[in-house]
């Protein structure tokens, strides 16, 4: 079964689905055949960052076929970015930018819940809004995952989630304990 949440990217930036699915199955089966796809949708598809491809290494940001349940509805991410959106309305990520990197985080986190990553975002917003610094809100996107000076991958979602795990609540400050 192709991911919903491919199908839901491909349909909302309106490309023609099934050129985008032959596009993205061609990849996924390394057919190198020519397709009639034009150009266009190859660009808006790759646009997308679905899947990256450096020369001969193909990384799929989002899994084209879905086997995870969580991954498969993701109706909850809007609810996610409407936490940011809270404190801030520019502050709720572009909407590929969020679904591609929590498909990600999801697929290399999966005993994590989509309850546990608004919980542990409630915390973060709640912080931020008790501490009156608001207008340091990280966008939803990047605090899923940013790529650091050194170009190694941080997560603020991962601490909070560590913090929720170790019984942080929403009304307390816990940046003191923090590095990223």
């Amino acid at each position: 079964m192709i991911n919903p949440t491919i199908e839901k990217l491909i349909e909302e930036n309106e490309i023609p689905r099934g050129l985008a699915l032959l596009y993205l199955l061609k990849i996924y089966f390394e057919i190198n055949e020519d397709q009639p796809i034009s150009q266009e949708v190859i660009t808006k598809v790759n646009f997308l960052k679905i899947v990256e491809k450096e020369g001969e290494i193909v990384k799929w940001n989002i899994p084209l076929f879905s086997n995870n349940p969580i991954i498969e509805d993701m109706s909850w991410i809007e609810e996610y970015r409407n936490l940011f959106r809270e404190v801030k309305p520019s502050s709720i990520g572009s909407r590929t930018g969020v679904y591609t990197k929590m498909g990600k985080f999801l697929k290399n986190n999966p005993t994590v819940t989509p309850d546990q990553i608004l919980q542990a975002t409630e915390i973060y917003v709640d912080e931020l809004k008790t501490g009156g610094s608001t207008q340091f809100i990280m966008n939803a996107d990047n605090f899923i995952s940013r790529q650091d000076t050194d170009k190694t991958m941080k997560s603020r979602l991962e601490l909070y989630l560590e913090l929720l795990e170790t019984g942080a609540t929403v009304g307390r400050d816990h940046s003191k304990n923090m590095e990223v």
